[in-house]
């Protein structure tokens, strides 16, 4: 686990991809607006992350037990412009400091947190990107993407990511999925990525921390993901073929059917707030994980 910073300056360390570096200007131009948040992460969560080697060392024990066929990640730990909690590509993951540290975080939570992106971001440097099945069923994609990542990081840290979201979730689950299924069908077919990704209907899922509708949680399509990859596993005789079926993700929709969930969603009724076709505000682009 490489750790990357200077005293009282920030520094910018990522040994992967160099087109993913993010520009100095812009990283420069972030400290500059948000100095508290930079020492605070420098001053109480840098210091803790030695002490997190322990808990890489089991969460990787945990992987290498269940898929053994699968290398593992190396990892830098990283300050950056506040775009990213976490990224990954084919053999290295990144963790922005910066944002998995905000100021007044404990450190039980600040370990909680990277127990978290430990596990969920190593699953991503194992799954391919959008592929033409993946894109042509995008919101089915992209919640079996983020929640076998969130089901099999559960598997191996004995903890649900966001807990507050799965609370929120499991005394609706059928009308979550009714209205899932909507925007599903809704923006299914594929066509243009960036096109996909401004829809309301796909916002209403992912890439909405910060504008999420009201009352929900943030990216509440993760949390539907994990569900399916829950509902898929437990269906199966063989569960460690299941899990790497998951992780290859080849057919979403045949995952989805093979499971059998939701098949008895069919009764639910969609609350108002989710019903409501009012045009919804959301950023036009994307972040990164």
């Amino acid at each position: 686990m490489a750790v990357c910073a200077r005293d009282r300056t920030v520094l910018i360390c990522q040994k992967g991809n160099p087109s993913s570096t993010l520009r100095r200007a812009r990283l420069a131009k972030t400290v500059a607006a948000h100095p508290d948040s930079y020492r605070y992460a420098i001053r109480e969560c840098l210091p803790q992350l030695p002490a997190l080697r322990s808990d890489l060392r089991a969460i990787y024990l945990a992987f290498a037990g269940l898929v053994p066929e699968r290398p593992l990640p190396a990892i830098d730990v990283v300050f950056g412009a506040r775009t990213s909690g976490g990224t990954a590509s084919g053999d290295r993951q990144v963790i922005g400091l910066e944002v998995t540290c905000p100021p007044g975080t404990t450190p039980e939570q600040f370990r909680t947190t990277m127990r978290g992106f430990f596990a969920h971001e190593t699953v991503h440097t194992w799954q391919d990107g959008d592929t033409p099945v993946k894109l042509a069923d995008f919101l089915l994609g992209q919640a079996l993407t983020e929640g076998v990542a969130d089901y099999l990081a559960t598997l191996v840290t004995g903890a649900i990511p966001r807990p507050e979201r799965d609370a929120w979730a499991r005394p609706q689950e059928a009308s979550l999925w009714q209205a899932f299924q909507r925007d599903r069908e809704a923006i299914r077919g594929g066509g243009d990525i960036n096109r996909l990704v401004a829809s309301p209907r796909f916002r209403r899922w992912f890439a909405n921390c910060g504008s999420a509708p009201e009352g929900w949680p943030c990216e509440a399509g993760y949390w539907i993901g994990m569900r399916i990859a829950e509902a898929y596993v437990a269906r199966a005789s063989d569960k460690r073929a299941a899990i790497r079926e998951l992780i290859e993700l080849r057919d979403p929709g045949a995952i989805l059917k093979a499971s059998g969930y939701g098949m008895q969603a069919g009764q639910a009724t969609y609350p108002p707030s989710i019903v409501n076709d009012a045009p919804l505000t959301y950023p036009a682009s994307l972040p990164t994980r």
